[in-house]
Order: structure tokens, then C-alpha cells, then sequence
């Protein structure tokens, strides 16, 4: 790296900035944050993901229509578990008997929910094989 002398004037800008207490706490703890991250390694790896060539293979993966798919299905995800959460802590007043079950199984969206559920065994089931 090429160094190169300071005018006058920016000499003077310079310790005028320096005379800031809070710049130069500031400047104290950025240094010192730079030295634990290369201590730890930490900077090599900041260093690396930065990287113009690690940028453009992530781009190139997260551009890919699988991986929209998934990020679309994670926040499905999300929103059907938080719905799950809630009925999980609902203190539920009185037990379902295979009567209810079966009255349940009336309900549209539980008759979807029991085929998506039977379609997810299917896969668990056909990895435990493999």
C-alpha cells in the first residue's frame, strides 16, 4: 500500500478531529474490536466473505428458483408453527374422544392436515428404508 504525505491543512483537520473525546473513544473501541477479531480468526473470515468471488456464488445460489421456493415455505412455515405455539398453550377445558375425532375429520381443513400429515410419514418413512 502506497503512503502519502499529509498537507498542512489536512495535518490540522486531522488533530482538530483527534481533539474529539468521542471520536477517539470510538476510534479506541473499533481498534480494539479489530484486534479480537483477528485474534479469533474472525477477520480472516469477514475478510473472506467479502470476497467479490464468495458475493457472486452466493448471489448465483440464493437467485436459484429452489431456493425462492424455500424462503417462501420457511415463512409458511413460520406462520403455521406460530398458529401451532397457540394452540399448544391453549389450555384445552375438556378431551377429545374418538367421537370428536371423527366429527373432526368433517372439518375440511383437518381432512387436509390429516393427508398432508400422512404424505410427510410417507417420506419419513421411505428415508428410514434407505
Amino acid at each position: 500500500m502506497e503512503t502519502k504525505e499529509l498537507s498542512e491543512k489536512e495535518e490540522q483537520e486531522l488533530l482538530k478531529l483527534l481533539q474529539n473525546p468521542e471520536l477517539v473513544e470510538s476510534l479506541n473501541k473499533t481498534l480494539s474490536l479489530l484486534i479480537n477479531l483477528n485474534k479469533t480468526g474472525l477477520l480472516d473470515m469477514l475478510n473472506a466473505i467479502v470476497n467479490e468471488d464468495f458475493i457472486a456464488s452466493l448471489m448465483k445460489l440464493i437467485m436459484t428458483p429452489e431456493f425462492l421456493r424455500l424462503m417462501d415455505s420457511i415463512n409458511d412455515l413460520m406462520a403455521v408453527l406460530q398458529q401451532v405455539t397457540d394452540v399448544m398453550i391453549e389450555k384445552e377445558e375438556k378431551k377429545t374422544g374418538l367421537t370428536g375425532l371423527m366429527r373432526a375429520f368433517s372439518d375440511p381443513d383437518v381432512q387436509l392436515a390429516a393427508t398432508k400429515l400422512v404424505k410427510i410419514l410417507k417420506v419419513i418413512g421411505s428415508y428410514q428404508k434407505k
